[in-house]
């Protein structure tokens, strides 16, 4: 249980497509963008299109976080195989 909660304080930021683009559930994701806002559009077989509208400038830094996120990521498998 505190690895599930010191994972959500950790991953919460990145929480904003949640079920948008698996594979397996039968579900679609689109983004469109302006100048001031991204819309994220999520259509299921079943379900009717859903919009979310989300400020360019936060869009951009959450992903530009996640990408940072990443290459953490990366760097630090990197570092583990190199165990080996």
């Amino acid at each position: 249980m505190e690895q599930i909660v010191n994972d959500v304080r950790r991953y919460r930021r990145f929480d904003f497509l949640t079920n948008g683009g698996e594979s397996f559930d039968k579900t679609k994701s689109f983004f469109v963008a302006s100048a001031r806002d991204v819309r994220i559009l999520f259509k299921s077989d079943d379900q009717p299109m859903i919009v979310k509208k989300v400020d360019r400038g936060v869009f951009v830094k959450t992903l530009q976080a996640w990408l940072q996120w990443l290459d953490g990521e990366r760097a630090s498998s990197k570092a583990r195989h190199s165990e080996f």
